[in-house]
């Protein structure tokens, strides 16, 4: 199996680049399940009108980074979705588009 690599959460800024961040290495099969996870704990806090914490949660899932087209571009319209209901017409529109500038192959099925 190939390897990825996805940065351990930590309370630092996310757009720090320290170069001495822990970086942990998981298979593809094991990067798809931890975004799942994030995935359903984004629709949990969604069913229960928590719009913040979905849109942490989809993002948390997005930056997992696996290779599962298809859940990442779940990830992005439920992020979409999330900050629609927020109010947040850009990023709403900006995570629409996500899944076709990351693939062009891409269609809702």
């Amino acid at each position: 199996m190939s390897q990825s690599e996805i940065k351990a959460a930590n309370d630092r800024d996310p757009t720090s680049t320290c170069d001495d961040e822990q970086v942990l290495n998981f298979d593809d099969s094991t990067l798809k399940t931890i975004a799942e996870v994030y995935n359903n704990e984004g629709n949990e806090a969604f069913s229960n009108n928590d719009y913040d914490n979905a849109v942490y949660f989809y993002t948390e899932g997005i930056k997992v980074n696996c290779k599962d087209k298809d859940l990442k571009a779940k990830l992005y319209r439920n992020r979409a979705t999330a900050h629609l209901c927020l109010g947040n017409y850009s990023e709403t529109l900006r995570d629409l588009k996500m899944p076709l500038i990351n693939d062009h192959t891409y269609s809702k099925q």
